[in-house]
């Protein structure tokens, strides 16, 4: 957002040398009125696209504050990771938190469907008592019971839970091949847009400079106007602003691949 904040100052600055040029031009019948109409329009417009950024920082700060449960906004500061290279995507997500949950999910269904085979079993019932009938005299009984369990409503309930198991299990596979996705996805995204700025870095930005230095030295020679010259330098702050989106693009992508790797090291460390 300063990065931003400093080019609408840059391009500001030059449309002011643009208006005052034009303002004397018209003086001199050199320019339209038109023309000097649309740099200050311009200009109003620079103002609206400052206030457009200060409201998407904002924005930024009490979507992250809901997410982290705070009632006021945060502001967060520091540098993206600076990896040389990405880091490829994990082979095993054990203890990545969506694929732990879909699996403590799959054992408790599986832990219910043992107990539910449990109760088809046969319930074996054994007790014994004596009792004296006289000073001399005593009985004894022994007690076998061989209780036999409600077969129909206890199939009834293994199947329901050999259901949850299956679905249990199927809902483990689905959370560990979307884990995957996630991590292939994030990867690809941080690796095309540090792609993007490198190529823009090599190719754009250095054509469009050495553009703008060829018109000032044109324009001194009087082979161009002022006005086509300060043309070829608001591409240049064109070029800028589109620098500006793929370095941001760089650093979500990178933030983003950060925070997943983070959560599946702190897993895999609370395992051990």
């Amino acid at each position: 957002q300063d990065a931003r904040e400093q080019l609408l100052e840059d391009e500001s600055a030059l449309l002011e040398t643009w208006e005052t040029r034009l303002t004397r031009a018209r003086a001199l019948g050199a320019a339209l009125e038109s023309d000097l109409a649309q740099t200050r329009a311009e200009r109003a417009e620079l103002a609206s696209r400052r206030l457009e950024i200060e409201r998407a920082r904002s924005d930024a700060e009490r979507s992250l504050a809901e997410a982290l449960g705070r009632a006021d906004r945060v502001e967060v500061e520091g540098a993206p990771p600076s990896w040389t290279e990405l880091p490829e995507p994990p082979d095993t997500l054990d203890g990545f938190p969506t694929v732990e949950l879909a699996r403590a999910r799959r054992e408790a269904e599986a832990a219910e469907l043992r107990a539910s085979l449990a109760g088809l079993a046969p319930q074996l019932f054994v007790g014994a008592q004596v009792q004296t009938e006289s000073p001399e005299g005593r009985m004894g009984y022994a007690i076998v019971q061989i209780q036999g369990a409600n077969r129909a409503a206890r199939s009834i309930e293994v199947a329901r839970a050999q259901t949850r198991s299956a679905r249990a299990e199927v809902a483990e596979e689905a959370a560990t091949r979307e884990a995957l996705r996630l991590f292939a996805r994030a990867t690809a995204e941080a690796r095309l847009a540090t792609q993007r700025l490198e190529r823009h870095l090599r190719e754009v930005a250095p054509a469009l400079e050495a553009l703008v230095d060829g018109a000032t030295r044109r324009r001194e020679q009087g082979e161009l106007t002022l006005f086509e010259e300060l043309d070829h330098r608001r591409r240049a702050l064109g070029a800028r602003d589109r620098e500006i989106e793929l370095r941001l693009e760089v650093a979500r992508t990178r933030a983003r691949l950060h925070l997943l790797h983070d959560a599946l090291g702190r897993a895999e460390g609370n395992a051990r």
